[in-house]
C-alpha cells in the first residue's frame, strides 16, 4: 500500500498497473443517502467504480492507440486518473481526452439497451436488485460525463473541445493544399486559350449569317 498516497495496488488492466484509493468508499455512504437499502448502495457503488474504471482505461487505450506510453490508473471516489507520457501532437492530446468520453458513452448505450430488453421480461422483486445497477450505469454516469465535458482544468473538456480549432485548420489546410496541387495556366497557355475563345466566338457568327 501507497501510505503517502492512501492508494492500493490491484494489480493490472489492459496491461497498465491500478491504483485505487480509499476515498472510493465514500461513493457507498452518497448511494446510500441517494437509494434505499444498503443492498442498493453496494451494487450502485461497484456498477460506478466500474464506470471511472472504464473512462481512464478508455483513455489508456487510446493513448497506446497514439503510440503514447501509459504509466499507471489511479481511481478515487468521484474520478481517475490515467497517468501517461506528454503526446508529441496536440491532435493525440485531444484523442487521448476523447477516450475516456467514449468508454463512457459505450456503457451508456450497452445498459439502456439492457434495461430495455430486461424490464419488460422480469418480476418487480427482481428488478428492485438490478434497478440501482442500471441508475450507476446510466443516471450517475451520464451526469460525470456531461460534468467532465465542462472545458474547464483539470476537466477532459478542456482538452476534448480543442478538438474543434484543429479540426477547422485541418480544413483549411486541406483547401490551402488543393489549390496549390492545381496547375496554373502559362502565359503561352492563357494566349492560346484566349485566341481559341475568339476563333470560336467568329466561326459561330460565320454560321449564323
Amino acid at each position: 500500500m501507497d501510505i503517502e498516497s492512501g492508494s492500493r495496488r490491484f494489480g493490472r488492466v489492459a496491461g497498465v498497473p491500478l491504483y485505487v484509493h480509499w476515498s472510493v468508499l465514500l461513493a457507498l455512504p452518497w448511494f446510500c443517502y441517494r437509494l434505499e437499502g444498503v443492498l442498493a448502495a453496494v451494487i450502485a457503488s461497484l456498477a460506478y467504480t466500474f464506470v471511472l474504471l472504464a473512462h481512464e482505461v478508455g483513455h489508456a487505450l487510446m493513448a497506446r492507440w497514439r503510440e503514447v506510453e501509459v504509466y499507471s490508473i489511479r481511481l478515487f471516489v468521484v474520478h481517475g486518473q490515467c497517468e501517461h507520457a506528454v503526446p508529441y501532437y496536440e491532435h493525440d492530446d485531444v484523442w487521448i481526452a476523447w477516450g475516456g468520453v467514449a468508454a463512457q458513452a459505450l456503457i451508456i448505450g450497452v445498459a439502456w439497451a439492457a434495461q430495455f430488453v430486461l424490464r419488460g421480461h422480469i418480476g418487480w422483486n427482481a428488478w428492485q436488485y438490478i434497478a440501482p445497477l442500471f441508475h450507476a450505469l446510466i443516471a450517475a454516469n451520464f451526469s460525470t460525463l456531461i460534468v467532465n465535458l465542462v472545458p474547464v482544468a483539470p476537466l477532459d473538456g478542456k482538452t476534448a473541445w480543442r478538438a474543434i480549432p484543429l479540426l477547422r485548420e485541418f480544413i483549411r489546410e486541406k483547401r490551402r493544399q488543393k489549390t496549390r496541387r492545381k496547375p496554373k495556366k502559362t502565359e503561352k497557355e492563357l494566349v492560346e486559350s484566349s485566341q481559341k475563345i475568339v476563333a470560336d466566338a467568329i466561326e459561330k457568327l460565320r454560321n449564323k449569317y
